[in-house]
């Protein structure tokens, strides 16, 4: 039965790594061995997705340390460098506004701290033993991975109709593979399948629909909390590039809900850091995500081709 199970799984999908708690902690492990010409990278899923870690190798010599984590604040983890490593490197930031300018205190900003930095403190050697162990398998079997096609996963994706005012848990289409680096890249098949990228849209359509959050309400402190730790940092020796990366759809439509003359020009401002947004540069403004916010393999290679040149011309990273 269980071959069954992974032959049929095979036939669908290629076998690839969860991208869960441990794979992160995995890389949080290494910040401490970097030194001031690495780069971190931080920021939710445009971050992770739209940079190329090894093509960034390939051009530098160095492969960024990619923390970036989809749907999250990157407040917390950039708490977590400046107050609890030595590392003094170039932090690449990303900014989703509406995840980015939000309080720590904010609950999106709370979850992403359990996943990553009070997981990372509080990792058991039980669990650092599981993972040590599930790692050799978990890129290599296909009935393993606990996100799409482990037994749990699948019965809890069985869809039922909603009742009223009852919504079912969302079914994610696969985008991405993340190999053991937590470099990412979108799947061939959601390249060119316009259903799976429907479906995702219809996810982005229905947060979009939500009740907007009072941005507004708490600039200052939003804005106040990046200011204050990338000071710090920036004493010990570290420098800081926040990127934007081409957003289109909804999320380009919805860009005066936080101006970038409030939002974006005044932390670039506030923080004396230099920043890359795609309205800029000719060569990335028209970028067409799939999915309105995430790049397909051809576009993520020419988006870190020109961050690495523009880094490379400002001083930021070596030649």
């Amino acid at each position: 039965m269980l071959t069954g199970y992974e032959l049929y799984f095979r036939s669908v999908d290629n076998p690839r790594y969860d991208d869960n708690e441990d794979l992160w902690a995995d890389q949080r492990r290494k910040l401490n061995n970097l030194d001031q010409d690495d780069v971190v990278i931080i920021g939710s899923s445009r971050a992770h997705q739209d940079i190329n870690i090894h093509l960034w190798d390939s051009l530098t010599g160095r492969r960024p340390l990619q923390l970036a984590l989809p749907g999250s604040s990157p407040y917390p983890i950039l708490e977590d460098i400046v107050d609890n490593s030595e590392f003094n490197g170039l932090l690449v930031i990303g900014v989703a506004p509406g995840i980015f300018f939000l309080p720590k205190n904010h609950p999106w900003a709370s979850q992403v701290r359990e996943k990553s930095v009070d997981y990372y403190n509080k990792q058991t050697y039980a669990q650092k033993l599981n993972h040590i162990l599930y790692k050799p398998f978990d890129h290599q079997l296909a009935y393993v991975n606990n996100e799409d096609y482990s037994l749990r996963s699948l019965l809890e994706s069985v869809q039922f109709g909603n009742r009223d005012s009852v919504r079912g848990p969302l079914e994610w289409p696969h985008m991405i593979d993340v190999d053991e680096y937590r470099n990412s890249s979108m799947t061939d098949q959601f390249e060119v399948d316009t259903v799976l990228q429907n479906m995702q849209k219809n996810i982005w359509s229905l947060f979009d629909s939500e009740v907007p959050y009072n941005y507004d309400s708490t600039r200052e402190e939003a804005i106040d909390q990046y200011v204050k730790k990338i000071k710090n940092f920036k004493k010990r020796g570290g420098k800081v590039a926040f990127i934007r990366p081409t957003v289109t759809g909804i999320y380009y439509e919805n860009m005066n809900m936080i101006p970038r003359e409030k939002y974006w020009d005044e932390l670039l401002k506030r923080t004396n850091s230099q920043g890359y947004h795609f309205m800029d540069y000719e060569e990335i403004k028209y970028f067409d995500p799939p999915e309105w916010s995430h790049f397909n393999k051809k576009d993520q290679k020419l988006f870190t081709l020109f961050l690495v040149r523009k880094l490379k011309e400002d001083g930021l990273i070596k030649n």
